[in-house]
């Protein structure tokens, strides 16, 4: 069959992803095997038109600038499907639960403006979401698009879908019954959407044997005609190709049994122009393809990468603190922020000099010096991205001030304590120059980029303190991170038997056939292929059992990795500074939840600010501990919860070194210990026998690591106890007495071995050993971090390269990668993040020491019963029975224990 005009490349207006299958299931198609397959068969461009949602758009956008080599000029387009209704109609028919039609209608954004429109009128349909009659609707209310279209007319295309679309249903409708009645409904409707969208509206055509569809067609092009509304040719993809077919259709009768999926859907799939001249004569579709070329071409890029916008924090009344005013002229970026022209930097210094006082932190050398330095990071920073970064440090702070109000908040979690300033400003409970904390490994203006401080609050507060912050900042500008769930390889093999209808046990046989490692399942193409580079052969039962069913594999593959619904992130939620719509759109989960369209990654790219609520349960035993504490006088109520704490439980105030407070976690007094609590922890605690903070911290990230010898616990175990080991082992290496020295300054207090990602930066970065840029340390960092093999080789090399450039010779080299550095390339802590949670086990200790044991081991009672945090799981007697068991008897804590139980009863 030949082509129409070789030129003439049709232009898809009407496609489907898997993210149409947030509400039910509809679509097998990825966005990258979409737009490959629209490329391959010769389409001009699609636009992606899911049900009521915007999710898959940025990932697209992605997809094709990252191969605009291949793509060329072909066109994306980003619409939605919406579901118009009249909303008079709607609510009377729910009222008396009638049946309702729920119409489908395309928009498709022509510009920003449009896409802007877009997001406005998807969060408006979810806000008005129901269920009906068991299923979850989303309706676009009239007189809702009539009124914001106002705003954008010329901005948004819109077509009117398929054969469930109101103008063809009404068509069909007076072609089978041609009253006046009929006719003037048509006619009301046709004008009512030429006043809407003027001459953006097209009627849409789709390739079909179905009478319905085939009488829409034949109407839609008179109507067309008689009103002036261009006509163009769509095949509403929910599939790739014909092959696809059985494989979409087992998809859908996954969930709806013997669900009727081959009238509608056999044509629903991407189609070149020789197929659509199966079912449109010539001249009808060369008419028909130029239209859409009017759609194409009216399209402009969007943009959806923004900066991270940082909403802009409150600034109170206040009169500015003199701290500072001595030393302007000896530090100039104190100085600069003191005269800066943006009021929320003069106000963040303010906090700064507020912190230091209520701190009684010097006015040292060294402190002041490290304000200046770490202004200086941040005054760059600024610069190189356009808006003030001290506004996110006043927001964080405010953000956790609010999270006072309910709950205990972690000491700190990852490179946020690296900050002297999050530690005056109460962002973070470490101060980082007691610990020796660099700070350039939380900011640097190397890396101009917005920091990300997660937070750790009790896990029972979470909810609360969300709620506080939609309270605080308003419901328009905070939304609960959305989450996508997909099919995985198991969950792919049970839904594609369910849909073919094969008998549950053996479906589950089948899936039992999957292989597992410590790494995880394997995928299906590993199932079936192998994968020669890690070592994996074909699952030779698993594709047995497949193949004695037709068809199975191929729908599988088809199936697994689709997104098959949405959820809530658990702890994230974005914050904007002017309304959602702005840079996101809203929808809800299945219990109401707002949440965003766009999952953490996108939300990010499009510029929302990402707060991490996440939460431990070891603050909840401590706030357990604290409430017992005070019920028996202990303790004295400060006047809120977080002077209490800071009286008693901050790091500032504890006991780090009395070696009876050692004896009592060694002797397993301090019940679940914080990051201790599993064997391999309790191991590491015997092996150990930490009698100070750094060896502490040692074992918290020693026992994480590992290697083809000897592990590195069991080296700092055996250089303690004799150091002169480990300068036996490096003279064995060759090493001499001058590179001695330079690693005796990285690990000497580590016993020789290296054991967090820092250690592992700063020996790269040392001018004697490899010379790595900061950007390159932290590039060698993350690489190790992901555990990917091929980035650190890559950075072998480059290692050994700029040592050898600079003179270091190769034993020296080969000793630092191999002995000291390869041990973190399984799995390595950070040392801020260590020394964070080790001071968490520090408080727990602290109790038990101060105190007594019997406050703490019952108050881990309550809360490992269920009675406080998460407890939705119920009471544990489990736990009861073996926590009782490790008191020993203590008539104090019997007494305790029989309170608590009163009370869970």
């Amino acid at each position: 069959m030949t082509q129409l005009l070789p030129e003439l490349h049709p232009f898809g207006p009407h496609n489907h992803t898997d993210k149409s299958n947030f509400r039910l299931r509809d679509a097998i198609n990825k966005p990258e095997a979409l737009l490959d397959y629209a490329l391959e068969i010769g389409l001009s461009g699609i636009a992606i038109t899911d049900h009521e949602t915007l999710a898959s758009h940025v990932k697209a956008h992605q997809y094709i600038e990252a191969n605009r080599d291949r793509f060329g000029d072909f066109v994306l387009g980003f619409g939605n499907e919406i579901y118009l209704v009249d909303r008079e109609d709607t609510l009377k028919k729910k009222e008396v639960n009638e049946r309702i039609s729920f119409h489908h209608f395309i928009l498709i954004a022509k510009n920003n403006r449009g896409y802007e429109a877009l997001r406005k009128l998807s969060s408006k349909a979810w806000y008005n979401s129901f269920f009906y009659k068991g299923m979850e609707r989303v309706p676009t209310y009239k007189d809702d698009l009539t009124a914001i279209m106002q705003e954008y007319q010329g901005d948004v295309i819109a077509t009117t879908a398929c054969v469930g679309g109101e103008m063809p249903q009404t068509l069909i409708e007076y072609k089978r019954n041609p009253t006046p009645e009929n006719k003037a409904k048509v006619h009301n409707l046709v004008v009512w959407l030429k006043g809407v969208f003027g001459d953006d509206l097209y009627f849409e055509l789709q390739p079909s044997k179905n009478e319905d569809q085939l009488i829409a067609n034949e109407m839609l092009y008179k109507v067309g005609q008689a009103y002036g509304v261009k006509c163009v040719v769509s095949t509403d993809a929910h599939y790739l190709n014909r092959q696809q077919a059985l494989a979409h259709k087992i998809y859908l009768q996954a969930s709806e049994g013997e669900r009727e999926v081959d009238t509608f859907y056999a044509t629903t799939y991407v189609m070149s122009q020789e197929e659509l001249l199966e079912y449109f004569e010539p001249e009808l579709l060369k008419e028909l393809i130029i239209n859409t070329h009017d759609i194409k071409n009216s399209i402009e890029p969007i943009t959806f990468a923004q900066d991270v916008k940082v909403p802009v924090a409150k600034i109170p009344p206040y009169e500015m603190n003199q701290f500072f005013v001595p030393h302007y002229m000896e530090y100039e970026y104190i100085r600069k922020y003191s005269e800066s022209k943006y009021p929320i930097d003069r106000y963040y210094l303010h906090l700064i000099a507020e912190g230091m006082i209520s701190k009684n932190q010097e006015r040292s050398k060294e402190n002041l010096s490290r304000i200046n330095t770490e202004l200086e990071e941040l005054y760059h920073i600024t610069e190189n991205i356009g808006q003030p970064l001290s506004s996110y440090f006043v927001l964080t702070k405010d953000v956790v001030d609010l999270m006072w109000q309910v709950s205990l908040v972690g000491v700190s979690r990852g490179s946020a304590s690296c900050f002297y300033l999050n530690y005056l400003l109460d962002i973070v409970q470490i101060n980082p120059l007691k610990y020796d904390l660099p700070h350039w490994r939380f900011l640097s203006k190397e890396r101009p980029e917005l920091p990300d401080i997660d937070l750790d609050s009790e896990g029972s507060k979470r909810h609360d303190i969300i709620r506080i912050t939609k309270e605080a900042y308003g419901e328009e500008n905070v939304l609960n991170m959305g989450t996508f769930t997909t099919e995985g390889t198991r969950s792919t093999v049970l839904t594609t038997c369910r849909g073919m209808g094969i008998d549950k046990d053996i479906a589950h046989n089948i899936a039992n056939l999957i292989p597992t490692e410590k790494g995880g399942i394997w995928n299906l193409k590993e199932c079936f292929e192998g994968d020669p580079r890690k070592g994996k052969k074909p699952a030779r039962e698993f594709i047995a059992e497949v193949e004695k069913y037709e068809g199975l594999k191929e729908a599988m593959l088809a199936i697994e990795g689709i997104v098959s619904g949405r959820g809530q992130h658990a702890s994230g939620v974005i914050i904007f500074p002017n309304g959602y719509v702005e840079q996101n759109a809203m929808m809800k989960t299945t219990s109401g939840l707002p949440i965003t369209q766009f999952d953490m990654v996108d939300s990010v790219y499009m510029g929302g600010l990402k707060l991490d609520y996440l939460s431990i349960n070891a603050l909840d035993r401590i706030r357990a501990a604290m409430e017992l504490l005070l019920e028996h006088g202990k303790i004295e109520w400060q006047g809120s919860l977080r002077e209490t704490y800071n009286k008693y439980f901050h790091p500032d105030v504890l006991e780090m070194d009395a070696p009876e407070m050692f004896d009592m976690l060694f002797q397993g007094h301090v019940l679940n210990a914080f990051q201790f609590e599993t064997a391999v922890g309790t191991q590491a605690l015997m092996k150990i026998n930490p009698r100070n903070f750094t060896e502490l911290c040692a074992g918290n990230s020693l026992m994480r690591l590992s290697s083809d010898g000897e592990q590195p616990l069991d080296k700092f175990v055996r250089f303690k106890k004799d150091i002169s080991q480990w300068y036996a082992e490096m003279r064995v290496a060759g090493l001499h007495d001058d590179e001695i020295k330079i690693l005796e300054k990285h690990l000497l207090d580590r016993y020789g071995v290296c054991d967090t990602q820092e250690g592992l930066m700063l020996l790269s970065m040392d001018e004697q050993i490899a010379g790595f840029t900061l950007t390159q340390a932290n590039k060698f960092r993350k690489a190790v971090a992901k555990q990917n093999k091929e980035l650190i080789e890559q950075q072998r090399l480059t290692f050994y390269e700029h040592g050898q450039e600079i003179g270091t010779r190769l034993e020296m080299l080969d000793y630092v990668w191999h002995k000291l550095l390869k041990p973190q390339f399984g799995y390595a802590f950070s040392l801020p993040h260590i020394a964070g949670y080790t001071l968490i086990l520090m408080i727990e200790m602290n109790i038990c020491f101060r105190y007594g044991a019997v406050y703490w081991k019952t108050a881990c009672l309550s809360v490992n019963a269920g009675l406080i945090g998460e407890t939705e799981k119920g009471t544990n007697y489990g736990a009861i029975a073996k926590a009782v068991g490790d008191m020993k008897g203590d008539i104090l804590t019997l007494i305790l224990i029989y309170r608590t139980l009163v009370l869970l009863h």
